[in-house]
């Protein structure tokens, strides 16, 4: 579980079978209604998407609640106070001189404003690197792709809107206590030497992420699994994976649900879809 949160933080860092699908319909002959399961990505916009995928609006019409990985409405505040350094630890106190240098010029590249400026020294020093690094990986995938990409509006806050909308209830298939818990877990050190490989490796990780986008443009689930696992050093996902879908299949048969779900972890023969295959669930491709 501890590095399925790790995944997800790192939810960027993904890339192109046989599962080119973003919607899938989930039945068993022990439900009375389908679920959905529609694929998600954190750096592309819904708008473009969620129009043209076939049979999305009656999936939300004909579902009763909404569920992602992580309800993150219900953790905002909590989760916010976990990304923040404990009393007398800065991000400056877990680099050195060289290290600091190096997130200097990667905001004077992407944001044209110093490290030392009061407003990055207020926004990023009092954060958690790997609260930093999430944020930067924005950045670079903003910079490189102007005008592609939109932070303010998600594919999260789009399904959020329609589930509040409709008065549907939302949840997570990773309990938010457990998510908290283990994101105050990881150690500082630890993350300040990943926000440190990110920096160092800049176009590498920029070419990860446009890779991961054009898997999801393809609709390509298996190999944005594929890659996700090679990154993390050909990692299996099948035993991360077991307790959340042990919750989506407790979901969706006590109501018919919608899982707007990140495209990294459907595919693949240990993603989701596999998993809920193997549990003797139909998982259709819808489109």
């Amino acid at each position: 579980m501890k590095k399925l949160i790790l995944t997800t933080l790192a939810a960027f860092c993904l890339t192109v079978s046989a599962s080119a699908q973003l919607l899938y319909k989930v039945t068993a002959d022990s439900v009375a209604k389908p679920s959905y399961i529609v694929a998600t990505h954190d750096l592309l916009n819904p708008m473009g998407y969620v129009g043209a995928i076939n049979g999305l609006t009656d999936a939300m019409t004909n579902t009763e609640q909404v569920f992602f990985d992580v309800d993150r409405t219900a953790i905002d505040a909590a989760l916010k106070e976990a990304q923040q350094l404990p009393a007398g630890k800065t991000l400056a106190s877990l680099l050195n001189d060289k290290q600091i240098q190096l997130l200097d010029a990667f905001l004077k590249k992407h944001t044209e404003v110093s490290w030392k400026s009061p407003y990055n020294q207020k926004r990023y020093n009092g954060r958690t690197p790997i609260a930093v690094m999430k944020d930067f990986i924005q950045l670079l995938f903003v910079s490189s792709h102007m005008g592609e990409y939109d932070p303010t509006h998600t594919f999260a806050e789009y399904f959020e809107a329609q589930a509040k909308k409709n008065g549907e209830p939302v949840g997570g298939i990773i309990p938010a206590d457990q998510y908290l818990l283990l994101v105050k877990s990881l150690p500082v050190e630890m993350q300040a030497k990943g926000l440190v490989k990110f920096l160092e490796h800049q176009d590498e990780a920029l070419a990860v992420i446009d890779k991961s986008v054009e898997a999801y443009k393809a609709k390509d689930m298996d190999a944005a699994s594929a890659v996700l696992n090679s990154v993390l050093g050909q990692m299996g996902a099948g035993s991360l994976l077991v307790e959340p879908v042990k919750t989506m299949e407790k979901t969706l048969r006590d109501k018919p649900t919608l899982f707007a779900l990140p495209c990294y972890l459907l595919g693949g023969e240990q993603g989701i879809i596999s998993q809920l295959k193997a549990d003797g669930y139909q998982v259709e491709a819808v489109d």
